[in-house]
């Protein structure tokens, strides 16, 4: 669940109401294509290219950790808790990796939580 916070900026940018800018990205249809979510989970962390779109979430991925996702929306935090959901079933080593990258310490993780659960 470390990784909570890191999948929150990934859901939470792409669907960007409140404080984020829009990327335009269906974080639904992202999902169920698994070629185009692997490569969005690879530009984060830094295994793969970004597109546009990938690299406007992961220039905001430190602030949205830092802050756990204070800036969201709730429909923000509902696509979050898709995308973890996702990323725990079918690529856990994926969550270590960004875990690794947006909160080696697990500074984070508590807080942001309390406040995603």
């Amino acid at each position: 669940m470390k990784l909570l916070i890191v999948i929150v900026a990934l859901a939470t940018i792409v669907y960007a109401q409140d404080g984020y800018p829009s990327t335009g990205l269906n974080i639904d249809e992202a999902i169920k294509n698994a070629d185009i979510f692997k490569n969005y989970i690879s530009c984060l962390d830094n295994t793969g290219p970004c597109t546009p779109e990938g690299e406007q979430i992961k220039n905001l991925m430190g602030e949205v950790v830092a802050t756990c996702c204070e800036k969201c929306s709730q429909k923000q935090k509902n696509d979050f808790r898709k995308v973890y959901q996702q990323l725990a079933k079918t690529s856990p080593d994926a969550l270590d990796r960004l875990r690794k990258l947006y909160d080696p310490n697990g500074a984070y993780e508590p807080e942001c939580k309390k406040q995603l659960s």
